[in-house]
């Protein structure tokens, strides 16, 4: 099975190394688009000597990002692509949580979700209240598209994970954060399975650089 990890990456030079070498131990090919960034996240992956394959491009937002690793995806045969951001929030140790339902042939799409299982309430004390509103708002909004044929609780993570055959079938059109929530209900308007894990968030939850 081949696994891909597609990282959309906007002036996000203080995380973006311990994330790729973390990445790399569970993932057999690394990918980043370098969305617009003006600061050193390009040189520092460049000097990582991981092999990342690095795609530059003008600021065009994550959507515009997202759907770059997708075809990329395609274009190397991937089986899994996961998805996760580089804004220091996210732990790459998490990531054989969003494989394994995908491995396991139990969803097609998996979300890592920061409100639920056992370190949902150490992530509540990291987040500001605003961050929380926000997601839950877009969640709900995420849940009321889909109709009720899923309940998610984080529409808007971070990190997730694609089957082959949500690579191929997802199609999302928003160029900003409200893509995620378009991906989701996209997913579950053509019947794909979806699924949530519960992750963890780093550091104090702050976010730094680009993305949510």
């Amino acid at each position: 099975m081949k696994i891909i990890a597609g990282i959309p990456a906007h002036n996000n030079w203080r995380g973006i190394a311990s994330l790729i070498y973390g990445a790399e131990e569970h993932v057999d090919e690394i990918i980043v688009v370098g969305d617009g960034s003006e600061d050193k996240t390009v040189k520092i992956i460049e000097r990582t000597r991981t092999g990342a394959t690095i795609i530059k491009q003008g600021d065009a937002g994550e959507g515009v990002a997202v759907r770059r690793l997708i075809k990329e995806a395609k274009k190397r045969d991937a089986d899994v692509l996961v998805l996760i951001e580089a804004n220091c929030e996210y732990n790459p140790g998490d990531i054989p949580k969003v494989l394994a339902p995908i491995v396991n042939d139990e969803a097609d799409l998996v979300l890592g979700s920061r409100f639920i299982g056992d370190e949902k309430e150490e992530n509540k004390n990291k987040m500001v209240f605003a961050r929380r509103f926000w997601i839950k708002m877009f969640s709900l909004m995420a849940n009321r598209v889909v109709n009720a044929k899923v309940t998610v609780t984080d529409s808007q993570s971070g990190l997730r994970a694609l089957s082959r055959y949500a690579i191929d079938a997802i199609r999302t059109e928003m160029n900003g954060d409200a893509m995620k929530w378009e991906m989701v209900a996209n997913a579950a308007d053509q019947g794909l399975r979806i699924r949530e894990v519960g992750i963890g968030i780093g550091g104090d939850g702050r976010i730094s650089g680009g993305y949510d």
